[in-house]
């Protein structure tokens, strides 16, 4: 009996321990085509065996577009969200976002960057909660990737919430996320990212 009781315990402990939870494919094992991984939306991007762990990888180039300004469209990869381009050039999140069970303090995973010029991949996103009936954007995140390298190397970036919400539940909260591959303008075809092992912890 005692040892029933100390198995529970220790069940009921590590399960209450916060931990590494996956953004859904986050390690772009899932693919429904070669150029559409399961739970991401891709744009100038496509599955590689390029990758810092498991068999698959995303990688994402900037692409050659005659409707686009400048004739370049940087390469990206949602989660959570499609892209939509109104006809005035805004962009509207679609979707609901992925639901997420505990407040993560930061967003890390594995990138590999290539570029020929000064430019930088960029990394942005949300946490949005419903709150007295209103959704209501808790967190962002944001930064840039700036170092070129040839091998994998990690990135971590930090939850910014606001004032009001700091020590705010997340939990049943719903999260987006969003990198590119050029912050210049225009954007660069030549600016390359690999991105593999993306989690929220």
């Amino acid at each position: 009996m005692k040892n029933y009781i100390y198995i529970f315990s220790l069940v009921l402990l590590y399960s209450c321990q916060p931990t590494a939870s996956d953004v859904p494919n986050g390690n772009f094992e899932k693919w429904k085509s070669k150029n559409n991984p399961k739970y991401w939306q891709l744009k100038g991007g496509e599955r590689t065996a390029i990758a810092k762990e498991g068999r698959h990888a995303v990688r994402l180039q900037g692409i050659e577009r005659k409707d686009a300004e400048d004739g370049v469209d940087p390469g990206v990869a949602f989660s959570g969200y499609f892209l939509n381009i109104l006809k005035d050039k805004t962009f509207k999140p679609g979707l609901n976002g992925h639901p997420i069970t505990f407040t993560p303090e930061k967003l890390t995973g594995y990138c590999m960057y290539r570029t020929e010029q000064t430019d930088t991949a960029v990394v942005a996103g949300w946490i949005e909660k419903e709150i007295d009936g209103e959704n209501v954007k808790i967190a962002t995140i944001g930064g840039f990737i700036t170092d070129t390298t040839s091998v994998y190397k990690p990135f971590s970036f930090k939850f910014d919430y606001k004032e009001d919400y700091k020590e705010y539940d997340a939990s049943k909260g719903r999260l987006w996320l969003a990198f590119t591959t050029s912050h210049d303008n225009p954007p660069l075809i030549s600016s390359i990212l690999y991105l593999d092992d993306v989690k929220i912890e």
